[in-house]
């Protein structure tokens, strides 16, 4: 969307719309493959040795709250932050929250790292 100038402005008002919203990737954006090289679903550290261990991980799932694990559930439903938000009838800031204690639990450094962990779940799902 281009700016918008108003008459007594010398400058365009700001009317863009940022593509990235709440930590979250627009669903058009939802392909796996532009994280890293490690997308291909490593399972071993020596495949990833910038990811912790996907068995270490799994058992961190353990730890998490009921409402963190609600949350984790729903990105794993490739929901948006937002729409989590929406559906568990809490603030933005607050699913701010919990993404902060579920990497620390899990031991990942941001979303995009935590996707990479879905997608090994989900292909370990339909490998199973």
């Amino acid at each position: 969307r281009a700016p918008v100038k108003t008459p007594n402005s010398p400058l365009p008002a700001r009317t863009t719309i940022s593509l990235k919203q709440n930590g979250s990737i627009p669903p058009a954006n939802r392909d796996f493959s532009f994280l890293t090289p490690f997308a291909i679903a490593p399972t071993t550290p020596s495949a990833a040795p910038n990811l912790p261990d996907y068995g270490q991980f799994l058992e961190n799932l353990k730890t998490l709250t009921a409402t963190e694990r609600a949350v984790f559930d729903l990105y794993m439903g490739e929901k948006t932050a937002r729409e989590i938000a929406d559906e568990l009838f809490i603030t933005d800031n607050t699913v701010k929250f919990h993404n902060k204690n579920i990497y620390r639990k899990l031991g990942v450094s941001s979303l995009k790292v935590l996707w990479v962990y879905m997608k090994m779940m989900k292909e370990a799902r339909h490998d199973g």
